[in-house]
């Protein structure tokens, strides 16, 4: 019988440090969670701000592709003009 409640003590005494450390490492991991959701929040709140600045300059971005599209249009009417000019300037120098 003595063996027995030996034997128990043991056990009971390795099951309570089992529990110690499981309780510990629950311990650690719900602080890591913690940390991990602040974080988490943060960059719910960050991308939000992202998203928000690139709705306000999209307005922007489509203005200044409508100018570069402009610009183009004008660049391909100059060099256009600049054929006919050289053109008319040939069939002048006929005439003279």
């Amino acid at each position: 019988m003595t063996i027995r409640v030996s034997s128990f003590l043991s056990c009971s005494s390795a099951v309570t440090e089992d529990l110690r450390l499981i309780e510990k490492i629950n311990i650690v991991t719900q602080d890591k969670y913690e940390g991990l959701s602040a974080t988490v929040q943060d960059m719910m709140v960050t991308s939000s701000k992202i998203q928000q600045a690139y709705s306000e300059m999209e307005e922007y971005m489509d203005q200044a592709d409508t100018v570069c599209q402009q610009i183009q249009d004008l660049e391909d009417m100059a060099k256009q003009l600049e054929a006919c000019s050289r053109q008319l300037e040939i069939k002048f120098r006929r005439f003279d």
